[in-house]
């Protein structure tokens, strides 16, 4: 049997931290789901999982539902355009490698360097030639009526996607193939995979929705706004990992604006989500008021903060003395101007949602480029520039991401991801939640998990303690 995925399991706490703490941790959350095909388990499937047809025990599905301003284009030629750019990287990596061996060529250099340099460049050269027709190759030839979104701009479309979650799947954790395990091919058993998508009428979409939530014990839906360097398909995997791994019963949404899916495109993303602000704000109202939901939750991350955060404004702006449309919004790496976010926005999210949560961290390196880019603090930032104003739980999370660049712990780290559970499954704020504690900031508090707090406390104590 494969191990556990209870969330929980990765606020256990830590040895050498007293027993107080680790009563702090969150309660267990619902029983594990499921899978289609385990013997012997008598557990009735959950709402939001559908049977792996032909698979029986290898994968789930789950049905997500989206809205997008992408242009629309047959799937199988969307992904070509993905795998294209990838090549284009490679061979601009092969460039310098070219470059480099060019160099050591005409300044004499060794001749271990010169091979070495010759070597790369042809390895680089085969390798990126080898495993993208490798992947091109692999692809199904899709029917007509099965699509996709590329990278350019297009009207507003609604649909739903079909996304496979394996049976071993890690929590937090979107598997897929690698080049290093010498897997060129999808394959549903093993990894997170976009297996369909189904464009649809609005009305067809939004009965389909409003069959959903009903359907669900809690009537309620989130929908997820995704960062910059993210495909469709990223964002529909990444909607139905988060959706499968906070156990969410309603109806999981997103929405996709026409971000690259390119690390070197960032200043087209920052114009294109700049761009989907009215469509974000039609497509939440529209949810808000034909899904039948009690309760909306909206989750941004990263760029998709500009897009959220702006069409909430709108939607504030429109609205009197109506009250909130959303129940919850959390704010996961705002890749946002820090004085403009304080200003601006922090004062106006309160009349569009009931409660807002931001995380931030400061081990976030995407934002520190981005802070060097423009000049100035971001949102998601913590240390010295972290963000705490009324109205706004700002929970820092530096001390539990531990991944490379920082960026995605809101669905990537555990800890982070069961304190979003709760914050999408009980009403309590920050303050009542037992395993985050405190800590000053001028007239203000802001929040650490209490565990790690612990850590820091006893670190200083044996730095101060005499010798």
């Amino acid at each position: 049997m494969p191990e556990s995925r209870s969330i929980v399991k990765a606020l256990a706490p830590g040895a050498g931290l007293s027993e107080e703490v680790e009563k702090s941790q969150p309660p267990p959350v619902a029983p594990e789901p499921s899978t289609t095909g385990d013997q012997g388990t008598g557990s009735s499937q959950t709402p939001w999982e559908t049977p792996a047809t032909g698979n029986a025990g290898d994968y789930t599905t789950v049905t997500v539902f989206y809205g997008t301003d992408r242009k629309a284009m047959r799937r199988s030629h969307a992904r070509v355009e993905g795998y294209a750019s990838w090549f284009r990287l490679t061979a601009f990596c092969a460039a310098l490698t070219m470059g480099a061996a060019a160099g050591c060529l005409r300044y004499r250099g060794s001749r271990r360097l010169r091979i070495a340099a010759g070597a790369g460049m042809v390895w680089t050269l085969l390798f990126g030639l080898v495993t993208t027709v490798a992947r091109l190759q692999s692809e199904e030839i899709n029917p007509a009526n099965h699509i996709g979104y590329a990278n350019e701009r297009g009207e507003v479309q609604v649909g739903t996607c079909e996304v496979s979650i394996p049976k071993y799947h890690e929590v937090g954790v979107v598997e897929r193939p690698s080049i290093f395990r010498l897997e060129f091919n999808e394959d549903p058993r093993k990894h997170v995979v976009l297996l369909d998508v189904q464009q649809e009428t609005p009305d067809d979409f939004y009965a389909a929705l409003k069959a959903k939530v009903a359907s669900s014990p809690r009537d309620e839906a989130f929908v997820f706004v995704h960062g910059y360097n993210v495909t469709f398909e990223d964002a529909a995997r990444r909607t139905a990992q988060l959706a499968y791994d906070l156990k969410f019963e309603g109806a999981p949404i997103f929405f996709s604006w026409p971000s690259q899916g390119g690390l070197l495109q960032y200043a087209v993303d920052e114009t294109n989500v700049a761009w989907a602000v009215p469509h974000v704000k039609d497509f939440l109202v529209s949810v808000a008021r034909r899904s039948g939901a009690g309760s909306i939750h909206l989750i941004a991350h990263s760029m998709g903060n500009r897009a959220l955060t702006s069409a909430l404004l709108a939607v504030a702006a429109d609205m009197k003395d109506e009250a909130p449309l959303f129940h919850e919004v959390v704010l996961t790496a705002p890749d946002i101007d820090a004085d403009v976010f304080r200003r601006d926005i922090a004062p106006f999210l309160t009349r569009s949602a009931r409660r807002v949560t931001l995380y931030a961290s400061s081990n976030d390196e995407a934002l520190a480029l981005s802070k060097r880019l423009h000049g100035y603090a971001r949102a998601g930032e913590s240390g010295r520039q972290l963000v705490v104003v009324d109205g706004i739980d700002t929970i820092d999370v530096s001390n539990v991401d531990t991944s490379l660049v920082g960026h995605s712990y809101y669905g990537s780290n555990d800890t982070v991801l069961a304190d979003l559970f709760y914050v999408l499954t009980d009403p309590r704020p920050a303050a009542q939640r037992r395993w985050l504690e405190a800590v000053p900031l001028g007239q203000s508090v802001y929040w650490v998990f209490q565990r790690e707090a612990a850590r820091l406390r006893a670190a200083a104590g044996a730095a101060t303690a005499p010798r």
